[in-house]
């Protein structure tokens, strides 16, 4: 979600990402764990206090801000659905070009992601008429 707040000038003001300034280690690395981490991993704060986290930035990204909605996908191989983001649960981002589709979609399919289909296309017409 980090890339969504640092690019809207909204998050920014509200400082969003200082509700994770106990845990600021989450914001740059997701495989980093303080010992703090651990103890509340053990007593099930750190899930409690996560899970509100999540909720709060999801809330910003995929209803209160127009801007971060607008960064959002439509999932290009079955083309219906709701607005898709990386950080939802039910979808799967191609490792390639980054590009966001429903996962049982994106595995069904298991073809090549549109998105990189375009991009060669593009790549192959332009080494073609420079």
């Amino acid at each position: 979600m980090k890339p969504y707040f640092i690019t809207c000038k909204e998050a920014m003001e509200d400082r969003l990402l200082l509700q994770l300034q106990d845990r600021q280690h989450f914001v740059e690395n997701d495989d980093m764990y303080s010992l703090q981490d651990l103890i509340d991993t053990s007593s099930g704060r750190l899930s409690c206090s996560l899970t509100e986290i999540h909720t709060t930035f999801a809330k910003h990204i995929k209803l209160d801000c127009e801007k971060c909605q607008a960064k959002g996908f439509m999932c290009e191989l079955c083309k219906e659905g709701d607005i898709l983001f990386p950080f939802d649960s039910h979808t799967s981002v191609c490792h390639d070009c980054t590009a966001v589709f429903h996962r049982d979609c994106y595995y069904d399919n298991s073809t090549t992601c549109p998105r990189c289909v375009r991009m060669l296309e593009r790549k192959h017409v332009e080494t073609l008429n420079p």
